[in-house]
């Protein structure tokens, strides 16, 4: 996560909204998204941050059930490793 914090700047041009809404078109894990969300909440602290993501996925997974399955979910830092944890 630190070289996600690390690559992703603020422009001041933005305009001032009381809600973002990030778009990605594939998220994993959500470390992009998640570092994305944490920037504009340092840079605006008001501001209710949300994302939506076209595809999720798991990465390089043998079986493959479905492959649209939408969702509602969360994306944080897990306390006990310290990494990106998506539910679902």
């Amino acid at each position: 996560m630190k070289e996600h914090l690390g690559s992703l700047v603020v422009r001041d041009e933005m305009p001032r909204a009381d809600r973002l809404l990030l778009v990605d078109d594939v998220v994993t894990k959500g470390t992009t998204l998640l570092a994305a969300a944490t920037v504009l909440r340092r840079r605006w602290p008001h501001v209710q941050v949300s994302a939506f993501a076209a595809i999720r996925t798991c990465g390089l997974e043998p079986d493959i059930e479905r492959i649209l399955d939408p969702c509602d979910g969360t994306i944080a830092i897990d306390p006990g490793t310290g990494k990106v944890a998506r539910q679902p």
